[in-house]
């Protein structure tokens, strides 16, 4: 897709998808899918990584509003998706936990009002032990930082 040109469509559509997220969010919290279609949560999330991964490596150029979108739409779904998948190998990270980490390096991409509120959100990363959420405090650290910048030097991003 991203040879193609395809990707940036993709991931600027797949950011668009609001109401699609809360009614996925309405579905995951509802255990009839489990029946139906067990794998569909760890779908979504490898979907969204692979996207959000391209988006973060820079194979695909989204504007600040596309990036500030596929956090905020999509992580309504991590968060509800959570509990919902099976844990792999303790070796292999969860789509879960990589999902994560990338929209919170998306996050530390947006300015600072936008980060701020995002951030708030992920909060609920932290319900596991401060040692398993590394990436989440270096977020906030991050952010910390370039709070206490002058705001000529935000103005740069």
């Amino acid at each position: 897709m991203i040879e193609l040109r395809m990707a940036d469509k993709a991931v600027k559509d797949w950011s668009d998808q609001a109401s699609f997220t809360a009614d996925l969010q309405r579905t995951f919290r509802d255990d009839a899918w489990r029946n139906i279609v067990p794998g569909l949560p760890a779908l979504v999330l490898r979907c969204t990584l692979k996207l959000a991964n391209a988006v973060t490596s820079g194979s695909i150029l989204a504007a600040r509003q596309v990036r500030m979108k596929l956090v905020k739409d999509w992580l309504p779904v991590l968060i509800v998706c959570k509990d919902k998948i099976p844990a792999m190998l303790p070796s292999h990270p969860s789509p879960y936990r990589e999902l994560e980490e990338t929209f919170l390096r998306i996050i530390s991409t947006l300015p600072m009002l936008d980060a701020q509120e995002l951030l708030q959100q992920c909060l609920s990363f932290s319900t596991r032990n401060v040692e398993d959420c590394p990436h989440l405090v270096s977020a906030f650290k991050t952010w910390f930082r370039r709070a206490n910048r002058s705001p000529q030097a935000e103005n740069l991003y």
